[in-house]
């Protein structure tokens, strides 16, 4: 085997040296960098996606702050006015039940001055009945005659 002859091994070692040393100028000089200047890109990139998404993440955050708190105040607003109108309504509610009660208050009082002047009439019409009616009967059943001014001593 030639490669082995002892004859080629200085100019196999010597060869040997320069490749390799070639090699890791080739692969100091060129190659790393790029990987350096690739792996440097990248981290950057990937550091400015992280801080934009962390920047994102922190504005989602302050407008769902925001809208909650929007949300509040109108829950809050809401409540207010909803109390507010209620109260207008009980008011607007107690005035009209007062008013209908003061109404039905004289309403009532007119009806039972009538009702006291019916049983007045009703009464005076009542006694002219049953004196008439005795007046009747008796002249009937008996001979006498009963004048209106006998029976009603008798009535009152």
């Amino acid at each position: 085997m030639p490669q082995f002859d002892l004859a080629t091994f200085p100019s196999q070692i010597f060869w040997l040296c320069i490749i390799f040393f070639v090699q890791y100028l080739i692969t100091a000089k060129v190659i790393v960098p790029g990987f350096k200047k690739i792996y440097s890109t990248r981290k950057d990139y990937i550091n400015e996606q992280v801080q934009f998404a962390q920047k994102t993440a922190a504005d989602a955050e302050k407008i769902k702050n925001d809208y909650e708190a929007k949300l509040e105040q109108a829950k809050t607003e809401s409540a207010a006015k909803m109390t507010k109108a209620m109260k207008e309504v009980q008011i607007t509610t107690d005035q009209k039940i007062s008013e209908l009660d003061s109404k039905l208050a004289q309403d009532l009082k007119v009806y039972e001055k009538k009702l006291a002047d019916l049983r007045i009439s009703m009464k005076d019409d009542l006694d002219d009945i049953a004196a008439s009616s005795a007046i009747t009967v008796l002249n009937k059943i008996s001979n006498i005659t009963v004048t209106k001014k006998n029976i009603e001593k008798y009535i009152n």
